[in-house]
């Protein structure tokens, strides 16, 4: 029950923050730079917390349940002091049993550790099974970093909580997602690689989303369409537990995908209960523009209920014909305008243009060749992080805003 609460309140600064640091940007986590800079790299848990404001500063003690690098060995207890890097903030600080992999340097000979990275002083990390003996399988620090991350995407939620909470796990997921990505692709992409090839979910949507950011750009324009495939149905009708991945994955997609090959799924994903995946899949066919998004744009994006993603189909449309690009202010300036003449000119020539040259499009008033606003995406070593506490935590998912 103690740890269930422990956690629970790590959690709690996930979502939130404290409001005394909630306008300060957290810098990226930058693993290697991490690794890089640390004397000893553990994997335990925080204890015996204590901070002191008036020299903005907490101590605790890391119980050691594995060594990544460094001298000490397990069990050991390793005094840990941090020096906070906000004043009158918990940004940079540990939550009492907080369980992660710890980033240490030796302080003063005999003295109390201190963190190599004063913002990230750990990474989420996952329990072991229990009576399970813990082995990195790597006598390198990256790799094995790099592992318990992977290790973190797979865990259920009881082995980063304590307890069965999908939903908070989520946030654990994506810091997870958040570092690996930051590691070299020969260390990352066949871990990753190997998640999304499994059948585990919700693992495999964190692993392909960040896959589209590491992997090899020529291997992942092959098999995108197949890894998109391989999770229509969650990105169709996503499960409890998937907000976070989905969303990710989303934005992973209308960032990074462009190959013709993954038109017939985002023509299926068009059907998503999920706005943030109907708008990334119109976004991308949009930006792929053969003849053969036409009819999914046409017949399904035209129509959605979503304003953005009807623009997405009204700009695809217009690429893939030849015709004039409007901006989404004069979209939105003249959608019924808009709408009525490209559902007009769908009627009779939508169906017949998934191959050959398209019939040429209706004129859509003033229009010009300047693209949309930039559509939202999150790319590596980029901050999103606005808060405080042990992990910055992920923005709260909008689905009202625009990818």
């Amino acid at each position: 029950m103690r740890k269930a609460i422990a956690i629970a309140g790590v959690v709690s600064l996930l979502k939130a923050g404290a409001t005394a640091g909630a306008m300060v940007a957290v810098p990226a986590v930058d693993v290697p730079a991490m690794v890089k800079a640390a004397d000893v790299i553990v994997i335990g848990r925080g204890g015996e917390v204590n901070i002191d404001t008036s020299s903005a500063s907490e101590t605790l003690v890391v119980w050691v349940d594995q060594v990544i690098a460094g001298a000490t060995a397990p069990p050991s207890r390793l005094p840990v002091r941090l020096n906070l890097p906000v004043a009158g903030s918990s940004i940079g600080s540990v939550a009492n049993g907080q369980y992660g992999i710890f980033f240490l340097r030796q302080g003063n000979p005999g003295g109390a550790y201190q963190a190599a990275d004063p913002y990230h002083p750990a990474l989420v990390a996952a329990t072991p099974a229990r009576n399970a003996a813990r082995s990195t399988g790597s006598s390198d620090a990256l790799t094995g970093t790099a592992q318990e991350l992977a290790r973190v995407l797979t865990a259920p939620p009881a082995n980063l909580l304590g307890m069965n909470d999908p939903a908070a796990a989520e946030y654990f997921y994506w810091r997870a997602a958040d570092a690996i990505e930051t590691i070299p692709t020969s260390i990352a992409a066949p871990l990753l690689t190997s998640i999304a090839d499994s059948g585990q979910s919700p693992a495999r949507l964190w692993a392909i989303a960040a896959l589209l950011y590491v992997g090899n750009p020529e291997q992942m324009a092959a098999r995108i369409p197949d890894y998109l495939q391989s999770v229509e149905a969650d990105l169709i009708n996503p499960n409890t537990g998937q907000n976070l991945a989905i969303d990710r994955l989303a934005v992973s997609v209308q960032a990074k995908v462009t190959a013709p090959g993954a038109v017939p799924v985002l023509a299926a994903l068009l059907g998503s209960s999920d706005v943030t995946v109907r708008r990334a899949a119109a976004n991308v066919l949009a930006k792929i523009a053969t003849p053969e998004v036409i009819a999914p744009l046409a017949s399904t994006a035209l129509n959605d209920a979503d304003p953005r993603v009807r623009y997405y189909a009204v700009r695809g449309l217009a690429q893939a014909t030849g015709a004039a690009v409007s901006t989404l202010p004069e979209f939105y300036a003249k959608e019924a305008e808009m709408l009525a003449r490209w559902r007009s000119w769908a009627k009779t020539n939508a169906t017949d243009s998934a191959g050959g040259e398209a019939t040429p499009a209706p004129a859509t008033g003033a229009c010009t060749n300047a693209g949309p606003g930039t559509p939202f995406s999150i790319a590596p070593g980029q901050s999103t992080s606005f808060t405080t506490g042990f992990f910055a935590p992920f923005p709260p998912v909008n689905k009202n805003r625009p990818l």
